[in-house]
């Protein structure tokens, strides 16, 4: 009887750990992304592909993307907060 309840115990206390180590695997934390608009772009952003290009090489963005904000489209450049 000892023996089965002492099995018990380790076979509890080893599920318990891979549970919990394997919550803490899964678990992994996303990165925020800040928007901001360009500081380098100049006029009605038509084309995503330039602003793209542009906050890559000239801000050293993540991307860039074309997005309405009254009163016009405006490059915005993405960044990790």
């Amino acid at each position: 009887m000892a023996k089965t309840v002492l099995g018990i115990h380790v076979t509890f206390l080893t599920l318990l750990f891979a549970v919990l180590l394997l919550n803490d695997v899964m678990y992994t934390p996303v990165e925020k992304i800040c928007e901001r608009a360009s500081g380098t772009w100049k006029g009605i952003c038509i084309h995503s592909n330039d602003c793209n290009n542009q906050c890559v090489k000239w801000e050293n963005a993540g991307s860039g993307s074309c997005h309405y904000q009254f009163p016009n489209y405006m490059c915005f450049c993405y960044f990790d907060c």
